[in-house]
């Protein structure tokens, strides 16, 4: 299964072949449309990006533009390393050089080898080779990809629109209490129960949400927020929450 639009495979000689899919008509690698695909953000030199995701790559890959626009340095390739890539319609994809890159994953940084290639959409893709370093385990029901066995998760990218909640205030938390809040909704709701999920937690944050069942009224519900920690949290503000369905389609129980 291939979860992303790209797929590098071997072939003779040192050469790759880099698939695509759900292209439009006369579409060269720099113009592949994206919009069903499957990609997490990571963060490099304390910006986040958007990165594609794909099973079907056999190998992790840079845009030679996104390297050069970061300042990324490119070093030169050895003896016995890939040096063309060549798509499934025949047309090739030089490699230039390769990059080591620290990636930060919600949190932890992976230092790993991407190659540099010219003519790539994307700014970086996560190939097979990097999800295997990493231990990854994408899971389809959460839209969601953990890795070294659940040591840190990132949410995949939806394009879906989502009822979100927000805290309405600044609260302070208390050491090891468990706190019921007010949130306002990005939408109203109808009268309804829905379960509400925490989206998955930021880098640093010290306090948990929890899933609850709730009944909003119109744009207004509850949740309820937890410090773990023996400090007091102050200025907790702007925490988000996120239904579990899309707003055109919330689970009745």
């Amino acid at each position: 299964m291939s979860v992303g639009k790209y797929a590098i495979h071997n072939i003779r000689g040192g050469a790759f072949t880099l698939r695509r899919t759900e292209s439009r008509a006369l579409n060269t690698c720099s113009t592949v449309l994206t919009l069903t695909a499957n990609t997490v953000k990571i963060k490099l030199f304390d910006q986040f990006y958007v990165t594609l995701v794909d099973t079907g790559s056999g190998t992790s890959v840079l845009s030679e533009q996104f390297a050069r626009k970061l300042g990324i340095e490119i070093l030169r390739i050895e003896k016995g390393d890939i040096t063309v890539m060549v798509t499934a319609d025949g047309n090739p994809i030089h490699v230039v050089g390769k990059s080591l890159l620290s990636i930060k994953l919600g949190g932890l940084t992976v230092p790993f080898e991407f190659l540099v290639v010219r003519r790539l959409s994307q700014n970086l893709i996560l190939g097979i080779d990097f999800l295997k370093h990493t231990k990854a385990v994408i899971n389809c029901s959460d839209k969601t990809i953990s890795f070294y066995d659940d040591m840190v998760q990132v949410n995949i990218l939806s394009h879906d629109r989502k009822i979100v909640a927000c805290l309405d205030r600044e609260y302070k938390l208390e050491p090891r209490t468990e706190n019921v809040v007010q949130v306002y909704l990005s939408d109203s709701v109808p009268q309804q129960c829905i379960m509400m999920e925490p989206l998955i937690a930021r880098e640093k944050q010290k306090y948990l949400i929890a899933r609850a069942l709730v009944e909003p009224r119109g744009k207004t519900s509850i949740c309820r927020i937890l410090n773990p920690t023996n400090q007091i949290l102050k200025k907790i503000l702007n925490s988000t929450k996120r239904f579990t369905c899309c707003m055109h389609s919330i689970s009745r129980y």
